[in-house]
C-alpha cells in the first residue's frame, strides 16, 4: 500500500519526508504474514533500535518508517543512557527519541514501546561493559536512570516496572557465558530475558539458559544505520510476540509470561506450545488420487512468511518421501514414491515431519504428525 495524504495526516507526512533521502519515491509496506495462534495476536518486534540520540546515526522516524515499510507491528527506540557520542549535536535527552517518533508510528499503526539501554563496565578491565548492555522496555524517564553502577541502574528501572533484557551476551568475548554480574543481576530478579539473537549473530550457548532461567527470548537487529528493505537484505531479526492485545499493556503481557518466538532468516527457535501452533495455523496440505508404482506430489500451502525445511518424513514403507522445503506465502509440490505393495484403497496414513529450522530446545526441532489422506488406485 503506498502512503497517500489521505492515509497519514500532515504532521506524520512530514516526519516520513523527514525520514527519506532526496529524490526518492515513498515507500510501500511489504506485507509479513504470520498467523495468530488461538488465544492470542502474532505481532512482528524489533525491540533494539539506536537513533542520534546516543550513538545512533538516524533520525527516530527512521526506524519508524523503515518497520512500516518491512511488515513490522512493534519497535522499541532503546538509546544508551550513559554513552551519547551526538550530543554536541544533539543536546536534549534520550527521552526526546521517543516523543519525536510517536507521531509518525501512531500515523503508520506502529506500536511504539519507551525504550533504553543500560551499558555500565562491571569492572575496571571490563572499560566497554561487554558483558553487560541491558535493555529497559516501557520505562518513562529513561534519562533517570544514570547511575554508577550497573545494579543501581537496573534496580532504578525496575523502579519504573520496566521489562529488562540482557542484549547480545556474546557481544566482544570468544563465547557467552553466565558472567557473575549477570549472576548477580538475575538473583536480584532484575532482568526477565535474554538476546538469543542480535543482529546476525544467534548464541546457541544461550538457548538452554530461556528453559533453565526462565527467560523471555528475545531477537533484535540492534540497528544503529539504517535498514536496508527487507525485500532486498532478507528477514530482519524479529521477535514473534504472542499478544492478548496489539497495545503496550498486551505486550507487557506477553513478555512477562514468556510468550515470545525468536526468528532471523529462516531460523525459527521458541516454546514448543508456540511453534506448533504458528505451524498448524500457517501450513495446509492436500491429497489426491495415486496410482502404486509412480511417483505423487502432494500440494502444501503456506499461508505464512515463514519458511519450514525437512528431513525425509517417516511414513509407512510404502510412501517414501524426499527431503523437501515448504515455501513461504506460496503452495509447494512435496514428491513422494508410491511402491507397488501400497494398499489399494482410501486410506489416512500418518505421515512424521521433523522441521529442521524450527527449534523447540537445544538439539530438539519440532516434530509434527499430518494425517494424509490418500487414495492409492490400481491402474
Amino acid at each position: 500500500m503506498t502512503i497517500s495524504f489521505r492515509a497519514l495526516g500532515a504532521s506524520a507526512l512530514l516526519l516520513v519526508a523527514a525520514a527519506l533521502p532526496v529524490g526518492t519515491q515513498v515507500e510501500t509496506r511489504v506485507p509479513l504474514p504470520v498467523p495468530d495462534i488461538p488465544g492470542y495476536r502474532t505481532l512482528k518486534a524489533d525491540l533494539h533500535l539506536h537513533t542520534v540520540f546516543s550513538d545512533g546515526n538516524v533520525w527516530p522516524t527512521v526506524h519508524v518508517m523503515e518497520a512500516w515499510r518491512d511488515g513490522l507491528d512493534v519497535i522499541a527506540l532503546t538509546d544508551h543512557v550513559e554513552y551519547r557520542p551526538h550530543v554536541a549535536d544533539v543536546t536534549t535527552s534520550i527521552d526526546r527519541a521517543y516523543s519525536v517518533a510517536k507521531s509518525a508510528a501512531d500515523e503508520l499503526g506502529i506500536v511504539l514501546v519507551p525504550g533504553a539501554e543500560i551499558t555500565r563496565p562491571v569492572s575496571a578491565d571490563d572499560p566497554f561493559g561487554a558483558t553487560a548492555h541491558f535493555n529497559a522496555l516501557f520505562v518513562r524517564n529513561a534519562s533517570a536512570l544514570d547511575a554508577p553502577t550497573l545494579l543501581e541502574e537496573l534496580r532504578k528501572a525496575r523502579e519504573q516496572d520496566a521489562f529488562i533484557f540482557w542484549n547480545h551476551p556474546g557481544f566482544r568475548v570468544e563465547k557467552a557465558e553466565w558472567f557473575p554480574a549477570i549472576a548477580e543481576a538475575y538473583e536480584q530478579q532484575l532482568f526477565q530475558g535474554v538476546e538469543l539473537v542480535n543482529g546476525p549473530n544467534v548464541y546457541p550457548e544461550v538457548f538452554p539458559w530461556i528453559e533453565q532461567k526462565r527467560l523471555t527470548i528475545l531477537s533484535n537487529s540492534d540497528a544503529h544505520d539504517p535498514m536496508p528493505p527487507r525485500v532486498a537484505a532478507g528477514v530482519r531479526p524479529i521477535t514473534l510476540i504472542f499478544a492478548r492485545s496489539a497495545d503496550l499493556q498486551g505486550i507487557r503481557d506477553a513478555l512477562v509470561q514468556r510468550r515470545t518466538a525468536a526468528w532471523m532468516g529462516g531460523e525459527l527457535w521458541g516454546a514448543e506450545e508456540h511453534l506448533r501452533a504458528l505451524w498448524s495455523a500457517a501450513v495446509r496440505f492436500e491429497t489426491s488420487r495415486i496410482k502404486p508404482g509412480t511417483f505423487a506430489l502432494f500440494r502444501v500451502r503456506n499461508v505464512s512468511a515463514l519458511p519450514f525445511h525437512f528431513v525425509p518424513p517417516k511414513a509407512p514403507a510404502w510412501l517414501r518421501f524426499e527431503a523437501a522445503a515448504i515455501a513461504p506465502e506460496a503452495d509447494s509440490l512435496l514428491r513422494a514414491r508410491i511402491t507397488a505393495d501400497a494398499p489399494t484403497r482410501q486410506t489416512t496414513v500418518d505421515v512424521q515431519f521433523e522441521l529442521t529450522n524450527v527449534h523447540i530446545a537445544p538439539q530438539r526441532n519440532l516434530v509434527v504428525t499430518i494425517p494424509l489422506r490418500i487414495d492409492v488406485t490400481r491402474p
